[in-house]
C-alpha cells in the first residue's frame, strides 16, 4: 500500500486564510505547500509540480490569471480551483478559458474547494438528442393546428373589438330612427287632433249663429203679429 499523498499548492495573501485552509487540507490527507504570491509559488511549482493548486485570482504583483497561466505552462496536468471575490466572476471565467479546472467565490472552505475539483473532473453533460420527437401537445379549442405552428380559427380580439363596435352604431342608429318615427306619429296624431277639435269648433260657432238667427226671426214675427192685432 503507498503511503503517497496528493500534494497541493495553496497560493492566497492573506495569511489567516492560507494557514487556516491549509490546516484543513493536511487534515484531509493533503500535503500542501503554501505560497504568498505569483513568485512564491512559481518557485514552488519549478521544483516540484503539484497536483493540485488552489489560486487566489487578486493578489498583489502579478494576478491569479497571471500565476494560472504560469502553473499550467510548468505542468499542463495541474488542476487548479481559482478563488474569486465578488464583483471578479468575468476574471474567474477567463481563468477557467485558460485551464483552469474551476473556480469558487471566497470564501469557501476546504470540503467546497474538494467539491469544485470533483466537478471539474466530471464528464461533460451529454447533449439531449435532437432526433427524440417531442411531445404532441392537443391543439386548444376553436384553432387548428399544422406542424408546429397553430393558427387560431376564432377572429383575432382585435377584429371582435371592431365587429362589436360596428355592431354598436349601427344598434344605436336603428334606435334612434324609430325615436324619429315615433316622434313624427306623435306629432300627427297631435296635429290630427287639434285639426279635429278647430272644426269642432267651427262647426259649433256655426250651430250658434243659426240659432241665434232663428230665434230673432222668431221674435220679429211675433212682434209684427202684436202691433197687427
Amino acid at each position: 500500500m503507498s503511503d503517497t499523498k496528493p500534494s497541493m499548492l495553496l497560493c492566497d495573501d492573506d495569511e489567516v486564510f492560507r494557514t487556516r485552509t491549509a490546516r484543513a487540507f493536511i487534515e484531509r490527507g493533503f500535503e500542501v505547500t503554501t505560497a504568498h504570491d505569483f513568485d512564491s509559488a512559481v518557485a514552488v511549482a519549478r521544483g516540484e509540480s503539484p497536483e493540485l493548486a488552489v489560486v487566489d485570482l487578486k493578489m498583489p504583483g502579478h494576478s491569479g490569471l497571471e500565476l494560472v497561466k504560469a502553473l499550467l505552462e510548468i505542468d499542463p496536468q495541474t488542476k487548479i480551483v481559482v478563488l474569486t471575490g465578488y464583483g471578479s466572476i468575468a476574471t474567474a471565467i477567463d481563468a477557467v478559458r485558460l485551464g483552469a479546472t474551476y473556480y469558487l467565490a471566497k470564501p469557501a472552505d476546504a470540503d467546497e474547494i474538494l467539491a469544485a475539483f470533483a466537478r471539474g473532473q466530471a464528464p461533460p453533460l451529454e447533449p439531449p438528442d435532437s432526433t427524440t420527437a417531442r411531445p404532441a401537445w392537443p391543439a386548444p379549442s376553436g384553432s387548428t393546428s399544422t406542424g408546429c405552428c397553430r393558427t387560431a380559427a376564432a377572429t383575432s380580439p382585435r377584429r371582435r373589438a371592431g365587429s362589436a363596435s360596428t355592431a354598436g352604431r349601427s344598434s344605436a342608429s336603428s334606435r334612434s330612427t324609430r325615436r324619429t318615427a315615433e316622434v313624427q306619429r306623435v306629432g300627427r296624431r297631435r296635429a290630427g287632433g287639434h285639426s279635429r277639435q278647430a272644426t269642432a269648433a267651427v262647426a259649433m260657432s256655426a250651430s250658434i249663429a243659426r240659432s241665434a238667427a232663428s230665434t230673432g226671426t222668431t221674435t220679429a214675427r211675433s212682434t209684427s203679429i202684436r202691433q197687427s192685432r
